[in-house]
């Protein structure tokens, strides 16, 4: 009888898995180089080998890597808010795509950032999930024009505004408004280089 084959290869598993897992484990000191953003500008630390010592040399940035969004899928919430006004959408960990090209589709970087989006004339349908949680998928609707998983930066509309989140857990929100804005604070960490699909 003749041998029987190789087991066949389970299928690799979506990017933004082997993204949550490199950045959860991802230390500082873990290679040679590493790059940061700041006020426009790149940083890439080096380390002597020698003397163990790190170097920043930055370089500016307007130029070299114009075009940023934040990815909805693999960004993390901490807290959702609603008053009689407007909905406030708290991202503890917000990761954000930056290439010469179309973001999150041609090379590029990967950074994280804390970020908030702020909807104004906002109601909600749905069931708040326990936070902290990362979105499983999401999309937005800028006057009736649907963009899939992505809030480009920066971010300043005024117009009929839906945004619909699916969490990890199950948990679904559908947010609508009539003008958003989005606001990135706190320091941003490197997280990798992007490949492009």
């Amino acid at each position: 009888a003749a041998a029987p084959g190789p087991a066949p290869q389970q299928a690799t598993a979506r990017h933004g898995t082997d993204r949550r897992e490199r950045r959860s484990t991802r230390r500082r000191g873990d290679s040679d180089t590493q790059e940061a953003l700041r006020g426009g500008k790149h940083c890439t630390f080096q380390t002597r080998a020698r003397s163990g010592a790190r170097s920043c040399r930055w370089r500016e940035n307007v130029q070299a890597m114009a075009n940023r969004v934040i990815e909805l899928h693999d960004s993390e919430v901490s807290a959702i808010s609603q008053t009689t006004q407007a909905i406030t959408i708290r991202f503890s960990s917000a990761y954000i795509h930056e290439s010469e090209g179309v973001p999150g589709v041609d090379p590029g970087k990967g950074f994280v950032q804390k970020a908030e989006l702020l909807v104004n004339g906002a109601a909600m349908e749905g069931v708040l999930p326990d936070f902290p949680v990362d979105i499983g998928e999401g999309f937005l609707a800028l006057n009736g024009v649907k963009s899939d998983n992505d809030i480009p930066i920066p971010f300043d509309f005024k117009g009929d505004f839906l945004m619909e989140l699916a969490f990890v857990g199950g948990h679904r929100l559908r947010i609508t408004g009539t003008s958003a804005t989005l606001s990135l604070f706190g320091s941003i960490e490197y997280v990798e280089d992007y490949p492009g699909r």
